[in-house]
């Protein structure tokens, strides 16, 4: 079975602008950190110490989550395939494979 092409397109349309908007947020978030967020959330601190302290706010939220090495028994597989990483793609296949009736 394939894909129609302008269903296609449309998937990789709506992927792009939904990550363009995701980093432009980063952006947004990013360049606030580093010019308002010091005077505005630490201004006990001195300047450099305010701006390395909202800096470090900005720096907590923006890795992703990583997805776990071991899958619960009791764990659905949604839960256990919502990394990104190589890893949650071995335990899917690991657990759907031990779940399937031979």
């Amino acid at each position: 079975m394939t894909t129609p092409t302008s269903s296609m397109r449309r998937v990789v349309l709506a992927a792009m602008v939904g990550t363009t908007i995701e980093w432009y947020d980063y952006f947004l978030y990013g360049t606030a950190a580093a010019t308002v967020f010091n005077k505005l959330f630490f201004p006990g601190f001195s300047p450099t110490a305010g701006t390395l302290a909202s800096l470090s706010t900005f720096a907590v939220g923006f890795p992703r989550p990583s997805p776990p090495t071991t899958p619960n028994r009791g764990a659905s597989r949604r839960s256990i395939s919502c990394g990104r990483s190589a890893r949650s793609s071995s335990g899917t296949s690991a657990t759907g494979s031990a779940a399937r009736p031979r």
